[in-house]
């Protein structure tokens, strides 16, 4: 017998229960670690035994029963959601007819306490509804409520999205059809019909986890299992499963990741649990008697939607909790899918991810706007020069202003056409006047190529790191007559930018150039360091294979470990990083969060 909170009791023939034991053992494992690094308690490790036992005693069979309510008689909303699922499975399996007629019997299996399942086609005629069947074949789509709410069309909208919530009020049955607030849940069958329940009372009115979920995070699961299915059509679906399965790549953040099955319902990509690929999950059953791959398998052929299910959360002491998946077909051969635990909207890894995000953005604006304004003031001091020569009496004020245009800048300087530097300031850099620096890159594509250019970081004599931004000066025929140049700490730029964007966020940003460089870290002593080469980073391969992903890629996300800020210990990280560029030097802005201790 099955002893487990929220377990839903089942018996099974002693065949059957030899037949499914092995295959169940190992399918309980589904999702069960999505961190890491968890360590399961003691009593967390009992847990898990117990679901073992379940599985062993055939607990993941199919079932054609509706959900259970509470013994008053009244549903909650996670039973709402799985009565639901369950009639949408039923419907998928027996097909419309027959799924009809059971949602029209008063006496089925889909009437149930306050719960039982209507339907409608797309053009609002009713096709079920148990409790008044004298509306059955009726056009309602322009129906309200007592408050005018179109709750009909609210419905159809909500299922064009595949599935949905929706608050109106509707007569109760079971308080003698009295008008009461009702909350239903509805789904998408397929595109001529779809079907709902929905539930009364205090629990209609309140909130709860799913319609938190339908509210807040929805776009944010959405958008990441799309970008993935993206991601694989255009890489082929040998090198999107490996990519599903790279922990470190961007289709894992923390608990949430990308996972993959075939339509027969074999699993193709857990990065989890790697024992599972090539084994069927087909008949996994949640603890409320969801069948959650034949019901996502269902909604990855109809175009994709949402699940609402509950299982163990590893991050959560094993806790039996609401979850909410999206899947979405890939091609006619696999389909996809991520899911969110419930108890933590606004702290799992894809609300970090868009919070990262939108600290990244922010940055990436802030860096751009401090380097156009660098550059604009190395142009108008070439406008300058083009105008009134480069060997003036207001030469040294020019040069004094454009040294003075930043807290970043280092010098200032005129170039001959020779490469030769042929004024400087402030004063204390005029020891460079007379050098030649025509072997550089930047100022070769100055000279020559009559463009703007900015230089990499190179040490200068004074022992700090700077970069260039130089322009051309011209005569009226185009003839370069020179440059002038400007000289900034790359640092104490981004600092400006970055230190005030972090500041209480606890995250940590790191700029370098694409040949793993070092630019920016809130360590000073990370400055200047190759991230390719320097020996404190031999002893991690995952951060030197993400760190080469930087720098090859101008935008991405993954993780890796390395040493916690402040400490001698490795930890996990997450990263997602973008580019920022001027003249074609790009520099890469890496923002990291450190998995919590």
């Amino acid at each position: 017998m099955c002893a487990f909170v929220g377990i839903k009791p089942c018996g099974i023939s002693a065949a059957a229960r030899s037949a499914a034991g092995s295959r169940g053992f190992r399918r309980v494992f589904i999702r069960l670690r999505s961190s890491l690094r968890m360590k399961l308690s003691a009593g967390a490790t009992a847990v898990l035994a117990m679901i073992l036992c379940l599985v062993a005693a055939g607990c993941t069979g199919t079932t054609e029963e509706a959900a259970a309510v509470n013994e008053n008689g009244t549903a909650s909303t996670e039973e709402l959601v799985a009565f639901v699922e369950q009639a949408y499975e039923f419907a998928g399996v027996h097909g419309k007819e027959a799924a009809i007629r059971e949602f029209n019997d008063p006496d089925g299996k889909f009437v149930r306490g306050d719960l039982y399942i209507f339907a409608y086609d797309y053009a609002g005629t009713t096709l079920a509804l148990p409790h008044q069947p004298e509306i059955v074949g009726t056009d309602r789509l322009d129906l309200r409520d007592a408050n005018g709410v179109p709750f009909i069309r609210e419905m159809i909208a909500a299922t064009k999205n595949a599935s949905g919530f929706v608050r109106y009020h509707y007569p109760n049955p079971a308080a003698d059809f009295a008008i009461e607030p009702k909350l239903s849940y509805v789904m998408r069958v397929d595109d001529t019909w779809w079907l709902g329940s929905g539930i009364y009372g205090e629990e209609a009115k309140s909130s709860s986890p799913q319609v938190e979920a339908e509210m807040h995070a929805k776009q944010e699961i959405v958008r990441f299992v799309e970008d993935a299915a993206a991601y694989a059509r255009e890489n082929g679906r040998e090198e999107a499963l490996a990519g599903f399965m790279d922990r470190n790549g961007p289709f894992v953040m923390r608990e949430v990741y990308i996972y993959a099955l075939d339509f027969n319902g074999t699993c193709l990509a857990l990065p989890y649990q790697p024992d599972l690929v090539g084994t069927s999950m087909l008949d996994l059953q949640d603890t409320y008697g969801v069948n959650v791959t034949r019901v996502e398998i269902d909604l990855a052929e109809q175009g994709g939607g949402f699940i609402f299910y509950h299982y163990p959360n590893p991050a959560n002491n094993l806790t039996v909790e609401p979850k909410m998946s999206y899947v979405r077909k890939v091609d006619d051969t696999y389909w996809i899918g991520a899911g969110i635990y419930l108890s933590d909207l606004t702290g799992n890894g894809l609300a970090l991810r868009n919070e990262m995000q939108a600290l990244l953005a922010g940055i990436e604006t802030g860096t751009k706007e401090a380097l156009t304004a660098l550059d604009a003031n190395v142009s108008d001091a070439a406008r300058h020069f083009t105008a009134a020569g480069m060997e003036g009496e207001g030469t040294d004020g020019v040069l004094t202003y454009l040294a003075a245009s930043t807290p970043a800048a280092v010098d200032a300087v005129t170039i001959g056409p020779d490469g030769r530097i042929l004024a400087a300031m402030p004063e204390e850099y005029q020891g460079s006047i007379g050098a030649y620096i025509s072997e550089q890159a930047h100022i070769v594509r100055v000279l020559e190529d009559g463009e703007p250019a900015m230089s990499g970081v190179f040490t200068m004599v004074e022992g700090f790191d700077a970069a260039t931004i130089a322009w051309p000066v011209t005569a009226p025929s185009d003839e370069v007559l020179g440059a002038v140049s400007l000289a900034f700490r790359p640092a104490l730029l981004l600092d400006a930018v970055i230190a005030p964007a972090t500041n209480g966020t606890g995250a940590v940003v790191t700029v370098i150039q694409t040949d793993g460089r070092v630019l920016y870290d809130p360590d000073p002593g990370e400055i200047g360091k190759m991230t390719f080469d320097d020996p404190i980073y031999a002893d991690y391969p995952d951060l030197q294979t993400v760190a080469r992903r930087v720098a090859a890629e101008p935008a991405g996300a993954g993780g890796y470990e390395f040493l916690a800020t402040g400490s001698t210990e490795p930890v996990r990280k997450e990263i997602i990083w973008g580019t920022v560029s001027l003249h074609g030097t790009e520099w890469r802005i890496v923002v990291t969060e450190e998995a919590a201790s």
